[in-house]
């Protein structure tokens, strides 16, 4: 079986019935989340022996082993079924995504954790281009996305739906100060998960996501990996 379409029922990769159910209008509780230790101001470090031994079939970034990733920003959204995504940024829009159960009493209950770097970006400025990202025809949510270089990425949410799949729609609020009541940015964006494989059990995905905050638009296309636990150093 293809690994990229295996991967529905998880994440985000959680399969249409979760996805289609997330939402924008629900408020997070008033304190930052802080699992697996991380928080604005840690460091981060990655063990990605695994993957720099396919590193040169991937479009990601892979991170310095010299550079850990410094946490300067936090933002979250629900999904439904008490699943709950917490992101974790870098100056540099390296984004570190946690899928977690909400569960009351219990700590880092982690279901994925996949590591995002920028890839490309757009800044549409009328409508007619906003359509061509996200309109019937537009580019996110079309059954495969093409990337500069011409690498092909296949959808993952809604496979099984025919032609054009609308994108999944959220509002992510985003925290630049570590105090829980700081005013965050909401950031709404609507945005497509898409994939390939790389090697045998080992895949990579693309988010393109329009965002939109305070009226203005902004198209961000991430480049992503699977990470285990282990992976991940919170310093």
């Amino acid at each position: 079986m293809n690994v990229v379409m295996g991967l529905l029922d998880s994440l985000f990769k959680l399969g249409k019935s979760r996805v289609r159910e997330a939402v924008s209008g629900r408020k997070p509780e008033r304190t930052l989340p802080s699992a697996l230790g991380l928080r604005i101001g840690a460091s981060v470090e990655f063990d990605l022996l695994p993957v720099r031994m396919n590193a040169g079939a991937f479009r990601f970034a892979l991170p310095r082993t010299d550079e850990p990733m410094i946490v300067t920003a936090q933002g979250r959204f629900e999904l439904g079924e008490g699943m709950i995504v917490h992101r974790f940024y870098s100056d540099s829009s390296t984004m570190l995504q946690l899928l977690c159960r909400d569960l009351p009493g219990l700590e880092d209950q982690v279901e994925e954790i996949t590591l995002y770097v920028p890839l490309e970006s757009a800044y549409p400025e009328n409508r007619e281009q906003i359509h061509r990202w996200v309109g019937p025809q537009g580019r996110i949510g079309a059954p495969e996305f093409r990337i500069a270089d011409g690498t092909r990425y296949r959808r993952i949410w809604f496979d099984d739906e025919p032609g054009p799949a609308s994108p999944v729609r959220y509002t992510e609020e985003v925290f630049d100060e570590p105090d829980s009541f700081s005013r965050p940015r909401r950031i709404a964006q609507e945005a497509m998960l898409y994939g390939r494989e790389v090697a045998p059990g080992r895949s990579e995905y693309l988010l393109p996501a329009l965002e939109t905050t305070d009226g203005e638009s902004s198209v961000t296309v991430m480049v992503g990996i699977d990470l285990d636990r282990s992976a991940v150093r919170v310093l």
